[in-house]
């Protein structure tokens, strides 16, 4: 019975036991809060926006982190709800605000969203601020561009339309801003707009 309740668990979680990891199993990490294995990459543990890294300086531990590997918008971790935002959305900020990085303190802040007044709600959380107008995420800028985030910056950017490539492989925890690891204040990130 009990093997049952692990494949299941191992199923919706990542979550293989309750004691130590598998040693042949390089997928497995040990995640300290809840004591239990979770494959590295799955949601296992974590909360909204996040994924089970291994840590980049412990081949037994992982952490829960923003999904950075797999997203190119700018998510920006909040520890009082231990989950992950996407910058331009309204993320923990009340309605009628929205997520946005301050140039001069370069923290998170919530702000008045200037484009909710022109934009339907549904399409909010793909509409974002571009050249001080809102436009839709993959509105053409030029020949052949778009309006959209790219890996690494911060901000949305007038590029090639063609599609972006994603990580491949187990990801590892980086120093990313944003990050649950940069907010608690085990690297310091480097940032570019």
């Amino acid at each position: 019975m009990d093997n049952i309740i692990n494949m299941v668990r191992r199923k919706l979680f990542g979550v293989f036991r309750t004691t130590s990891c598998p040693t042949q199993n390089f997928l497995l990490r040990h995640y300290k809060t809840t004591g239990q294995c979770y494959e590295i990459g799955s949601k296992g543990p974590c909360g909204r926006n996040m994924i089970f890294y291994a840590e980049s300086d412990n081949n037994q531990y992982g952490v829960c982190d923003c999904a950075h590997a797999h997203e190119t918008r700018t998510l920006i971790y909040h520890q009082t709800t231990n989950q992950c935002y996407f910058v331009f959305q309204q993320g923990y900020c009340v309605f009628g605000q929205w997520l946005v990085i301050n140039p001069r303190t370069k923290q998170p802040k919530c702000e008045t969203n200037p484009c909710l007044k022109f934009t339907p709600i549904s399409l909010l959380d793909t509409t974002v601020e571009y050249e001080g107008i809102c436009v839709r995420l993959n509105s053409p800028c030029g020949e052949k561009k778009v309006v959209k985030f790219v890996s690494e910056l911060l901000l949305p950017r007038c590029e090639s339309s063609s599609a972006s490539s994603k990580a491949i492989g187990s990801p590892v925890q980086s120093c990313k801003f944003g990050s649950a690891y940069a907010y608690n204040g085990r690297c310091v990130p480097v940032f570019v707009w």
